[in-house]
């Protein structure tokens, strides 16, 4: 049996490549996020975080509603966002992936600085350092290819 070694480019357009798309990686990242934060509300609850933040003067609950909104609806702008900027300027996706990681960084002060327990504080901090690299995560998968359904080196199963 003969095995032969073949050099492909990243933007090789052909039947031995392929790419998670945009929507199914969003949807990907967004379902870890979900699932990694809410485990984050479980642990914290566990270890007696209050899970109450103060703003204005009013005591705010971090409820399952409030990990859901905010672990889909940043993911899901950012994924829009990063589609378009896909389709019209490919080189911006990257330098965006850059610019939330950062943002994912310093937003983690925000539960440090609020009136609430440590407990709370760290497992917000955790949960926004989660929506982060769930994004880094989905946009590179949007962005490689991986090798098709057949081809040496995949885990994709032929196609029957």
């Amino acid at each position: 049996m003969e095995h032969t070694t073949e050099t492909r480019t990243p933007d090789t357009h052909d039947a031995d490549t392929r790419r998670l798309g945009w929507w199914w990686a969003g949807g990907l990242a967004i379902v870890a996020s979900v699932v990694a934060n809410l485990a984050i509300l479980g642990v914290g609850t566990l270890a007696d975080a209050s899970f109450v933040v103060v703003d204005n003067g009013d005591p705010a609950d971090v409820d399952v509603a409030a990990v859901l909104f905010a672990s889909i609806v940043p993911l899901a702008a950012g994924f829009v966002v990063a589609a378009l900027l896909d389709r019209w300027r490919r080189g911006l996706v990257r330098p965006l992936g850059i610019v939330v990681a950062a943002l994912a960084v310093v937003s983690v002060a925000g539960p440090f600085a609020a009136d609430t327990d440590t407990g709370t504080a760290v497992a917000l901090a955790v949960m926004h350092l989660v929506v982060g690299a769930a994004y880094l995560g989905g946009i590179e998968a949007a962005r490689h290819r991986a090798p098709a359904a057949g081809v040496p080196g995949s885990l994709a199963r032929p196609a029957a």
